[in-house]
């Protein structure tokens, strides 16, 4: 069907047109055991993608937590690094919250770092601006392990060496 054009089932159509309202509607029928009226595709449907959800936020709790930690690892800048040392505190809150409420989700921990790590070195980059000329280019492989990532009392120092500069 194009998206153009109008359901003739007024289930699909609400679902379109309205989701809150076909939500409610759908609680409604399944708590009244009426499954044989629900739209069970479109049910499963959302409760998979509450599931992939939930990845989507741990995922994105372990990137900042990685943005915070490369900018006290490799920027010398002292002013911000109380700051970024509470984002990260206040990120690895909420992979906990995350975890303790789903402990499933530990099995995906591993499997995000490579590519959070990816995405996180992107902003780490854009943050560090023109220190990147100082720094040279963010190691390709997390420096970070998943232990330090979730460690509450992990923060890097800033480390000459690791940002390409040397002391004198």
């Amino acid at each position: 069907m194009s998206p153009f054009t109008a359901s003739t089932d007024p289930v699909q159509s609400l679902y379109d047109a309205d989701f809150h309202a076909w939500a409610m509607a759908q609680a409604q029928l399944l708590r009244q055991g009426r499954f044989s009226e629900a739209d069970i595709a479109h049910i499963a449907e959302e409760i998979e993608d509450l599931g992939n959800e939930q990845i989507r936020a741990l995922a994105s709790a372990m990137r900042n937590v990685l943005v915070h930690l490369s900018l006290l690892r490799f920027s010398p800048a002292t002013d911000p690094r109380a700051h970024w040392a509470g984002e990260i505190a206040n990120f690895r809150i909420a992979l906990d919250d995350r975890l303790d409420g789903s402990p499933s989700l530990r099995r995906h921990l591993h499997g995000l770092v490579p590519k959070e790590w990816k995405r996180a070195r992107r902003i780490a980059t854009l943050k560090l601006g023109e220190e990147m000329k100082l720094i040279g280019e963010l190691p390709k492989e997390s420096p970070f392990t998943l232990e330090e990532i979730m460690d509450d009392d992990f923060f890097p120092a800033f480390s000459a060496e690791a940002s390409g500069r040397r002391r004198s």
